[in-house]
């Protein structure tokens, strides 16, 4: 039995889990039995009667505990694998259509270090942010095409762009989504890695300073800045959970939808608008518009920031 739960434990953490179930066959006692939860011969017995109808009455308790009584039967502690999430912050789940929302991350978080991770029906992995900051200045390490499928997901960070009228963008508001032109995913001659912290700024009809990141140019970018005693990307706000001022950035992540026009195993990046537009390079390996076939139907795409907050099983 497979499938994906999602819950609230006891003190309030939100449980994420995609959950393989075993179930054995056999009469195992159920709840009409006498001590049926502790009597080892119904729950070591396995035998299962010919010219009898067994039916299995399964109850997920959690990611690791499910009864499965079969009117007769129970069976405690099946066999069980997946994948767990364990997050006290919130996690945001979406159709497969394009989406967008609004975000923060406290400054304090920022200056140990935010690693993340991905699930893609392609990819899955993780990447830690290194305090010693070897990476030219920078904790996270540019990627490579091992690690290249989480390109769906851009952010933009509200006080760092500017409107066209000159004014910052409101931080209580999810910010217009400025264009595929403002994220640098890198891919240029099919073969250069994204820029390690973003890349150029534009300007657009909309806004006059703009640009947006992947989670690994963010997550650099932001490090920097929560560093820099002059940065204003930054503002305080009263937490109500913890009643103390925390300084918290706030930032507008876009959701591509669930489509694939090229393979990020192959090719570091492509703008889907570009896809089949004269001299857009179509035809070069890894351009593909039928990737949705090994996608359809299939598991969902998680991307995760990382932090003392956030544990995985």
């Amino acid at each position: 039995m497979e499938g994906t739960i999602t819950y609230k434990d006891d003190d309030g953490s939100e449980v994420y889990a995609k959950t393989t179930y075993t179930i054995h066959l056999g009469n195992t006692g159920n709840s009409n039995t006498a001590d049926w939860l502790n009597d080892l011969e119904l729950v070591n017995n396995y035998d299962t009667e010919r010219n009898t109808h067994y039916t299995y009455n399964v109850k997920v308790q959690s990611v690791d505990q499910i009864i499965v009584e079969v009117e007769d039967s129970k069976e405690v502690n099946p066999g069980a694998e997946g994948n767990v999430i364990v997050a006290q912050g919130t996690v945001k789940t979406m159709d497969s259509h394009y989406g967008r929302l609004l975000l923060t991350l406290r400054k304090e978080d920022i200056q140990k270090g935010l690693s993340w991770s991905v699930t893609t029906p392609f990819q899955r992995g993780m990447k830690v942010f290194d305090t010693k900051l070897p990476y030219d200045g920078y904790g996270l390490p540019q990627t490579d095409l091992s690690l290249n499928d989480y390109k769906w997901v851009k952010f933009l960070v509200n006080k760092e762009c500017r409107l066209a009228n000159g004014n910052y963008v409101p931080t209580n508001v999810m910010a217009k989504y400025p264009g595929e032109q403002a994220y640098d995913g890198g891919g240029k001659n099919n073969s250069e890695a994204a820029p390690i912290a973003g890349g150029e700024y534009i300007e657009t009809q909309f806004y006059g300073h703009v640009r947006l990141y992947d989670i690994n140019q963010l997550l650099n970018f932001l490090h920097v800045e929560a560093n820099n005693g002059n940065s204003d990307i930054f503002e305080r706000r009263w937490n109500s959970e913890t009643f103390e001022y925390e300084d918290v950035v706030t930032i507008t992540a876009y959701v591509d939808e669930y489509i694939y026009v090229y393979d990020p195993r192959m090719i570091y990046y492509r703008q889907a608008a570009s896809v089949g537009l004269p001299g857009s390079g179509d035809g070069i390996e890894g351009v593909n518009l039928e990737l949705w076939k090994e996608t359809v139907n299939g598991e969902n795409r998680m991307l995760k920031f990382l932090c003392r907050r956030l544990k995985i099983q």
